[in-house]
């Protein structure tokens, strides 16, 4: 399997565009990694989604960050679970607004999912 070190990290290139990031391209992909804060750090473990069907992978500090974007005692709580193992829901599983999960049988609690990040909104919640 195609692998390359960034910045300390060895990332498979296949296993991300096949779990990851699909549809995202090879450039898309170095930016995402770049971007990452903790791509930079000693450790650069990822762990996947506890959701059967989303295959997105996280660092434990980005996956609790972007849970808890307020609450930094919660996130770091978070991370330290994932870290050691503990399964977690990543955030496009719930709107962001108003985090509540989608309910596919009514139209205004159907998720828009972002094709770029991992955020869903409720058609109801979604920005004007």
């Amino acid at each position: 399997m195609a692998s390359v070190d960034i910045l300390g990290c060895q990332y498979h290139f296949l296993e991300i565009l096949k779990y990851s990031l699909p549809g995202f391209s090879l450039i898309m992909i170095y930016i995402y990694i770049l971007y990452c804060k903790l791509a930079q750090s000693i450790t650069c473990q990822v762990f996947r989604c506890a959701n059967a069907t989303c295959g997105h992978f996280y660092h434990p500090h980005c996956a609790a960050t972007m849970l808890h974007r307020e609450d930094k005692v919660a996130a770091e709580e978070l991370r330290k679970k994932i870290a050691a193992g503990d399964s977690f829901a990543c955030p496009i599983h719930k709107c962001c607004i108003c985090k509540q999960v989608e309910d596919k049988k009514k139209s205004d609690l159907q998720f828009a999912v972002c094709r770029r990040c991992p955020t869903s909104y409720h058609q109801k919640c979604l920005p004007k």
